[in-house]
This record gives structure tokens, sequence and C-alpha cells, in this order.
């Protein structure tokens, strides 16, 4: 009976999912179907990405902040500069022409001031090693770490795209990788928010099927 609730709410979100993704990903078809210059540096869908995964941060600090045990805070934390890490790589600073925005989010400063966060955060992880690992094989397991596998292969389509050229002009390529891209995006404020709802990751099965079974009866 658990695992069946636990495989039912599973399918709806990953139905949900499959959805969104798709009217999502019409939308910009057809937008780049009237304006072909949407995928360019700094337009539409790279700003919708920047907006996507800087939400998807609060989000998960938000989530981070209200977890109870350092395990999920960790994981959380984890995710956050993973997140920061795409946004400062992928949203290049430097055609705004910004004197200080060009010195503190990009070259030295930029990548000094990551390698101290992964290395604070890596310390952190070292104290609450098991009770991670623990936290994480649960999350990874869920909708939202599922999710963000996708999205990681999406980066990855997009990244090949970017360095392999297979369409024959140079805006297809271009917005071949940005519709990956703002895809991916997309599903990391998606995983964000699942994870703010669904935060008791560390409850057992038993548990989230019992508030499942009463989420259902109340539907009824």
């Amino acid at each position: 009976m658990e695992k069946k609730l636990l495989a039912i709410e599973n399918a709806r979100i990953a139905l949900v999912r499959v959805a969104l993704l798709f009217f999502a990903s019409l939308l910009w078809l057809v937008a780049w179907r009237y304006y072909p210059h949407i995928a360019v540096e700094h337009g539409p869908m790279e700003n919708f990405q920047a907006a996507c995964i800087l939400a998807g941060m609060f989000v998960l600090a938000w989530t981070a902040w209200r977890t109870p045990d350092a395990a999920g805070r960790i994981l959380y934390a984890g995710v956050i500069l993973l997140y920061l890490t795409f946004l400062l790589v992928e949203f290049d600073t430097r055609p705004l022409q910004n004197k200080w925005l060009t010195i503190l989010f990009n070259g030295v400063v930029r990548n000094t001031a990551l390698v101290i966060l992964w290395v604070a955060g890596f310390f952190w992880f070292l104290r609450h090693v098991r009770a991670v690992f623990e936290f994480f094989a649960r999350w990874i397991r869920a909708p939202a770490g599922i999710t963000l596998v996708i999205s990681g292969g999406y980066w990855l389509l997009a990244g090949a795209i970017d360095k392999v050229h297979p369409f024959t002009t140079g805006n297809a390529n271009l917005m071949a990788e940005e519709f990956l891209e703002v895809n991916a995006a997309f599903l990391m404020l998606l995983v964000a928010i699942d994870c703010r709802e669904r935060r008791p990751t560390s409850e057992s099965a038993a548990g989230l099927a019992e508030t499942l079974q009463k989420n259902s009866e109340k539907v009824r």
C-alpha cells in the first residue's frame, strides 16, 4: 500500500512536469518562429534561464533554513552552490560593459569565491558524511533528484551542440543550445519547488504514505 501510494504520487508529479516542459518548449519554439533573435546572448531566453536559477536558489535557501536536520541543510546548500556556479558561468556580465560587474563576476574574483564556497561546503559535509549520504540516497530517487539528473542531461546536450554545431546555420545552432538550456534551467526551478513542497525527505516511507493517504481522503 505504501509503495503503491508513493508510486502514484511520483507518477502524478512526473506527468505534471512533462506537461509543463512540453508547453514551455512549445511557447519558446513559437516565439522563435516569429522572433528569431530571442536566443541571442542576454536575450529573453538567457534572461529566463538566469531568473529560473536565481529563483531556485532563493527557494532552496528558504527550504534549507526550514529543514531541521543538518544532512538536509548540507544537501540543499550543495544544490544552491551548484546553481550559483551555473549562474555565474552561464551568465556572462562582460557584454554589459560595467567595470565592477566584470571584475566581480568574471575571472579571478569569481573563481576564487566559488572555490572558497565549495571548500567550505566540503568541510561542512565531512562533519556529517554518513547522514548526508543517507539523505542523498533517498533524495536522488525522489522526483527532485531525478529531475535534477534530467536537467544535467539537458545541460550536457547543450554543451555538445555548442562544440559540434550540428545544424547548418548559426542561428539554428544557437537556438538549439539555448532551447536545451532554458528547459534545463526551468527543471532546476521545479527541483527547488519540489524540495520545498516535499521537504521532509528524511521521513520514513510509512510516514510519507500516511500523509499521502490523508490528503487523498480529504480530496474525496
